[in-house]
């Protein structure tokens, strides 16, 4: 079992719902993870992680006055449009595995976030085309080697 803080900001943060300080929030962040800590602690969850934090929110959940539990994952979009390569190198740092969702592209389309790369770029195409491999099959090892 895995149970996941969805967003590191609360319901009265205006969208998107990531883009807030690791200051905004954090009392609440600290509560609910107090909270998540004492389902493992019962037993009802085997672990725990987070969802959409950027680096400023999890410095300030896993600062040294925290004392908290290193959370196992933290769940984000990651594909070959978009990125956080500074995120995977302080979650590597730490501990947490970083975990992809929408590995194929973001918001339902092929089209890459903020103008990055896309399944349907003609760099992907050519690779898949030079290996004999599908353009979500080359997006999928990217990731998995990233």
């Amino acid at each position: 079992d895995l149970l996941l803080m969805h967003y590191p900001c609360d319901e009265t943060w205006p969208d998107p719902r990531d883009a807030c300080d690791g200051a905004d929030g954090a009392d609440a962040r600290l509560e609910t993870w107090r909270a998540m800590e004492g389902f493992v602690a019962c037993g009802l969850v085997r672990s725990i992680g987070v969802s959409n934090f950027h680096v400023r929110h999890l410095q300030r959940l896993l600062q040294p006055s925290g004392h908290v539990t290193i959370p196992s994952v933290n769940q984000v979009e990651w594909h070959l449009g978009w990125h956080d390569e500074a995120l995977m190198n302080y979650t590597a740092s730490v501990g947490i595995r970083l975990q992809a969702y929408s590995p194929l592209g973001g918001g339902g389309t092929t089209t890459g976030h903020n103008g990055g790369i896309a399944l349907d770029d003609p760099v992907v195409a050519r690779i898949a085309g030079r290996h004999a491999r599908s353009e979500a099959q080359v997006a999928l090892r990217w990731s998995l080697e990233r």
